[in-house]
C-alpha cells in the first residue's frame, strides 16, 4: 500500500503553532455565523432594522483598523497576534452570558476590535513564518486547516446545541479561541 506523505511534516515550530491559533479562527467563525443570527431571534427577538444597528456598531472597529495597526506596528506580531484572538475569544465567550441587546452589541464590539487586528497580523505572521519558494503551498495548507476547523465547528453546532445550548457553544468556542491566541505566545519573537 503506498504510504500518503504528510503535508505538514516540514512545517516548523513556528508555523505549527500558528495554524493552532488560526484553527481557533476557524472555530471562532464557523459557530459564531452559524449560530448568530438564529441566536438573536430566538433569545431577544431582535427586528432586522436593530440587526442592521448592531451590525453597524460591530464594524466601526474595522474603520479604526489604521488606527489599531498604527498602535500594533512596534509591538511583536506573535504577542499581539495573541492577545487579538484573545480579546476575540473573550468577546465570544460573554455572548454566553448577556442578557440584553446593548450587552451583545458591547461583547461583539468587544471581538469586532479582535477580529479586526488579527486579520492583519494573522495574514502577516504567516508570510513571515512561510519558507521561501513554499509560500504558496504553506499559506494554501493554513487556509485548508481554517476551512476544516470551521466545517467541523458547524458540525459541532448541528451536533451539540441542543445539549449545549447556544451558549455552551459560544462559550467552547471562545475558549477554543484564546487557546489559539495562547499558542502564538510561544511563537519565536523575532518572526
Amino acid at each position: 500500500m503506498p504510504q500518503i506523505p504528510n503535508p505538514f511534516a516540514e512545517w516548523s515550530k513556528d508555523f505549527k503553532l500558528l495554524a493552532v491559533a488560526t484553527c481557533g479562527v476557524g472555530v471562532f467563525f464557523g459557530v459564531q455565523l452559524t449560530l448568530f443570527n438564529n441566536y438573536i431571534v430566538d433569545q431577544f427577538g431582535i427586528e432586522p432594522h436593530e440587526l442592521g444597528t448592531l451590525e453597524g456598531l460591530r464594524e466601526v472597529p474595522g474603520l479604526l483598523n489604521v488606527l489599531m495597526i498604527l498602535l500594533l506596528i512596534r509591538r511583536p506580531l506573535p504577542v499581539m497576534g495573541g492577545l487579538m484572538l484573545i480579546i476575540m475569544g473573550l468577546g465570544l465567550m460573554a455572548y454566553g452570558a448577556v442578557t440584553s441587546v446593548f450587552a451583545l452589541a458591547v461583547f461583539s464590539f468587544v471581538w469586532s476590535i479582535g477580529f479586526h487586528g488579527w486579520v492583519p497580523l494573522g495574514q502577516s505572521m504567516a508570510l513571515r513564518l512561510s519558507p521561501p519558494g513554499n509560500k504558496g503551498r504553506w499559506l494554501g495548507q493554513l487556509r485548508s486547516l481554517e476551512s476544516i476547523a470551521w466545517l467541523t465547528a458547524i458540525g459541532a453546532c448541528m451536533l451539540f446545541l441542543e445539549t449545549l445550548r447556544y451558549q455552551g457553544l459560544f462559550v467552547v468556542a471562545g475558549g477554543i479561541t484564546v487557546l489559539g491566541g495562547m499558542a502564538l505566545f510561544r511563537v519565536t519573537r523575532g518572526n
